[in-house]
């Protein structure tokens, strides 16, 4: 597994930290799949890393069976005590937009509510928007995207 991390963010003035994403060693060019999660947690933003603990071994080992070309990233790059807010993500926004423009996902998936509406920039109704399948369209690439649970 590659690990990187960003330059620092200034955007966000609250934002202590670099802005974070966890990136499969095989994901040279471009990636099967990007996962954008909401935040990370206290212990995830210490490591570096978009999800931690028990919620990181169910992503990873449910991606490892699909592909080993993946990203995982937040919404929010940076630790929160509570729920991102929009003024938390509009300035995060670039950050994953600038990951599907590099690494060319053929498929985008948000985990969450809010990270749905990160992506969307709409209202969400998870019980009308989990599973629909559409065309995400960022800085020129297109993706499949898919909205699913956080798997919290």
């Amino acid at each position: 597994m590659l690990r990187f991390k960003y330059q620092g963010c200034k955007a966000y003035k609250k934002c202590k930290g670099p802005i974070r994403a966890d990136i499969s060693l095989e994901a040279v060019n471009s990636v099967d799949v990007l996962i954008i999660g909401e935040a990370p947690s206290e212990k995830g933003e210490g490591w570096g890393m978009p999800f931690e603990g028990r919620v990181e071994r169910i992503l990873r080992s449910t991606l490892e069976e699909i592909s080993d070309n993946y990203i995982l990233t937040n919404c929010r790059c940076c630790y929160g005590i509570k729920a991102p807010v929009p003024t938390e993500i509009k300035p995060c926004k670039k950050n994953w937009k600038k990951l599907v423009a590099r690494y060319r996902p053929k498929v985008v998936v948000a985990l969450g509510k809010i990270a749905a509406k990160a992506v969307l920039g709409r209202k969400i109704k998870m019980v009308e928007d989990i599973g629909h399948v559409s065309i995400l369209n960022v800085l020129g690439h297109e993706a499949i995207f898919v909205v699913n649970f956080n798997p919290l």
